[in-house]
């Protein structure tokens, strides 16, 4: 069993900005769990609690009109993680460079 709740967001709003359903914060508070938040940049791991400290409240109608459903928007804080490429890049570049001094020098 997980100790955390996974909500997927396809196309966040803007930048890392996503807006996640109360169902799925009151789900996490009723059974003590964290919200794994996942946007196409990367996921984060944070609490109910943590994700309603700044949130901002938007009521918006989808297919019940009349009835608007409660979302809690906030900035999903990605890590910034070293690309495995890059590190491979980099090595190339060294070598090439390497190369290039014994070579004309």
């Amino acid at each position: 069993m997980s100790n955390f709740i996974e909500v997927t967001i396809n196309k966040p709003l803007y930048g890392t900005m996503a807006y996640i359903r109360d169902k799925y914060i009151r789900q996490a508070q009723r059974q003590k769990k964290f919200l794994r938040i996942t946007i196409p940049e990367g996921s984060m791991i944070v609490s109910a609690k943590q994700w309603l400290k700044n949130a901002k409240v938007m009521e918006k109608e989808f297919l019940i009109p009349g009835h608007p459903m409660k979302l809690f928007g906030n900035f999903v804080k990605v890590e910034k993680t070293d690309d495995v490429d890059a590190g491979l890049y980099r090595k190339n570049m060294q070598r090439l460079a390497d190369i290039w001094k014994k070579k004309y020098e």
